[in-house]
């Protein structure tokens, strides 16, 4: 199941005791040289074109459960996906329901049914309007072992508009179930894609790459990636920490020294570099062993917090959101580490996906979770420590390192039951 950013504990400075210091000397000034000036930025935006889409073999699980659970579970979904109404008339049982298939930046459910002896069929909400009875089921079919279907959904199914660009290729596939599944399998999409291209920035130029997905590259959680070290290779990893990979939410990139504002177009077609009129600071490293950035955020009554305020203690960052699954599966869990560990000098501090509403405020309520809730209204927090999926926890250590960062609550319990002091703090 995928996804779409406070000043904070400084870390103690490293020649604050009584070490060795080198006397002052002053240097020679340096001669001026042609070599060392600097060429003038540019004076308005750059355009750099891509070359035409290429499809990536990735793929990632959709959720997948009974009707009865499917309902259950896209109720605080409501406002980000389109459910299903109206279901095919001739469906099998046992049949299961899932969604993000998204198309159009509409999130669209779908429908699987069927067994191993009558064969696999897959229901898409091509149209978006949440009646799979208009839709013509695809069936799965034996491709490398696995039942496959690949959908080439033109406009006129999607209910597009005439002269909308046709969507990629989108391949389903049928796996075993993983561990935690109480299905009988797994469905896996792929849709990413990838255009690659060119930008000349003053005397270098940087190979750069969109990933996109159903077609589509301007959204805020999409990714650019560049040749930041020059060494000829694109970092075409899912690592949201590499130094070459900026999602568009972050809207700035540092390149041979200079900011530029990012801009894409929807289809991927063209990249914008513009020049920043005042420079900004280069955006921090958020990996483990690096010094956790400053933050600052509204709590839920308003008043403004910062990172700053628990200097001295244990601090785990819960990104999270009412309508992520895992995040409600945690929380009782984050609930108990924050009573049992509490007096031995943990704080947790969550940081709400964006506004502040009452499913939010009803999930803080039902779980008892007592602790700092800062809302993260436009993600500026998620940015600023490159969380690309919920939730995510950033582990700080009492002098404001980053000491992990988890996707799962389990690992982040392990490493604070090794690492905090076994007694109370006094």
């Amino acid at each position: 199941m995928r996804v779409a950013t406070l000043a904070v504990l400084a870390l103690a400075a490293c020649n604050s005791g009584g070490g060795y210091s080198p006397p002052e000397t002053t240097p020679a000034p340096a001669l001026p040289t042609k070599s060392a000036e600097r060429a003038p930025p540019p004076r308005g935006p750059a355009e750099f074109k891509t070359d035409a889409p290429q499809r990536l073999d990735r793929f990632a699980a959709l959720p997948l459960s009974s009707e009865e659970k499917y309902r259950e579970t896209i109720i605080p979904l409501k406002d980000r996906l389109v459910p299903v109404r109206v279901k095919p008339a001739d469906l099998r049982q046992p049949a299961l329901y899932g969604f993000n298939v998204v198309l159009d930046g509409s999130n669209r459910s779908f429908i699987v049914d069927g067994d191993e002896q009558l064969g696999y069929r897959l229901f898409v909400d091509l149209d978006g309007d949440g009646d799979l009875q208009d839709e013509r089921p695809r069936h799965f079919v034996a491709d490398n072992g696995l039942p496959t279907v690949v959908l080439e959904p033109d406009p006129a199914e999607r209910g597009s508009e005439p002269g909308t660009a046709p969507a990629p290729v989108i391949v389903f596939e049928l796996r075993a179930p993983r561990p935690k599944d109480s299905t009988p399998f797994s469905v896996w999409k792929s849709d990413q894609t990838l255009r690659r291209g060119a930008a000349k920035l003053e005397d270098r130029e940087y190979a750069f790459a969109l990933l996109g997905d159903s077609g589509v590259y301007g959204r805020d959680y999409q990714v650019v990636v560049f040749d930041v070290d020059g060494d000829g290779h694109l970092d075409l990893t899912e690592d949201p920490l590499s130094p070459e990979r900026y999602t568009l939410r972050e809207r700035y990139v540092h390149l041979g020294g200079r900011g530029y504002e990012l801009g894409v177009a929807s289809d991927g077609a063209t990249l914008t570099l513009t020049p920043l009129a005042e420079e900004r600071p280069p955006r921090p490293d958020v990996r483990p062993g690096f010094p956790a950035p400053p933050l600052r955020l509204p709590d839920l009554t308003g008043r403004a917090r910062e990172l700053a305020e628990f200097r001295g203690k244990w601090v785990v960052l819960d990104f999270w959101a009412p309508w992520c699954q895992p995040c409600v599966r945690a929380a009782p869990e984050l609930t108990r580490a924050q009573r049992e560990l509490g007096p031995r000098g943990l704080e947790i501090v969550g940081v709400h996906d964006g506004e502040l509403d009452e499913a939010a405020r009803n999930f803080v309520h039902d779980h008892a979770m007592s602790w700092s809730q800062l809302i993260d209204a436009d993600k500026a927090a998620q940015s600023l420590y490159r969380v690309d999926a919920l939730p995510a926890y950033v582990l700080i250590d009492p002098v404001g390192t980053i000491v992990a960062r988890e996707s799962a609550w389990s690992s982040v319990r392990a490493v604070l039951d090794e690492r905090l002091p076994s007694q109370p703090r006094g």
